[in-house]
């Protein structure tokens, strides 16, 4: 009695409808259809031959740089830092003051707007080096300091005292109005602004 192996593979050489070998083929033929079609739609495989290989991607379309949007008195760099040591008024006991003072400037000439930095209580001129330099690069020329009793300055801290920390700030504000590169609005009047939060010492 021919095994059951036989019986297929004579089944499968006499063609009869319905035998496995042929189902078996039109199924490979179907999946093999399938992968391509899904490596096609995923990564662009094309056959040939009966091997697949990727198709080179397209190189993608040139596009121009986007024009900078043009911003008044915005530069980019050169931003120059000066260091300064300010006398300002002496304790009431007598003991000399002096502020740690930096400034920003941009890279041009000037004269420019200016702006006054002030840091929060326990900062010092250190934790205004960013601001200062990103307004430098747009056009301002930045001053920053230790308030007294803060950083490297000398001094006690009296809370925004008029006859201390305000005047202190007051002296900075004349040290403005004698520097060419800043803009004035008049003879001694700075074109100047302030900027700091609520727990910054001024």
């Amino acid at each position: 009695m021919p095994s059951a192996r036989a019986a297929w593979s004579a089944s499968g050489r006499s063609g009869v409808p319905g035998a496995v070998p042929g189902a078996r083929r039109r199924w490979a033929r179907t999946l093999a259809a399938l992968l391509l079609v899904i490596a096609t739609t995923a990564g662009g495989v094309t056959a040939a031959g009966g091997v697949a290989y990727a198709a080179p991607a397209a190189p993608a379309p040139a596009v121009a740089p986007a024009a900078a949007a043009a911003v008044p008195g915005d530069v980019s760099a050169g931003v120059a830092e000066e260091r300064l040591i300010v006398p300002v008024k002496a304790e009431p006991d007598g003991i000399p003051v002096s502020l740690e003072v930096a400034i920003w400037r941009p890279p041009s000439g000037g004269p420019h707007p200016a702006v006054l930095l002030a840091h929060g209580f326990g900062g010092s001129v250190a934790d205004l080096a960013t601001q200062g330099r990103t307004l430098a690069e747009r056009g301002y020329l930045a001053i920053g300091y230790s308030a007294r009793g803060f950083g490297a300055s000398g001094g006690r801290i009296h809370l925004d005292d008029p006859e201390f920390e305000v005047a202190d700030a007051r002296v900075l504000v004349d040290l403005l109005a004698a520097r060419d590169d800043v803009r004035r609005d008049g003879a001694g009047d700075p074109r100047v602004g302030v900027v700091g939060d609520r727990k910054s010492v001024v």
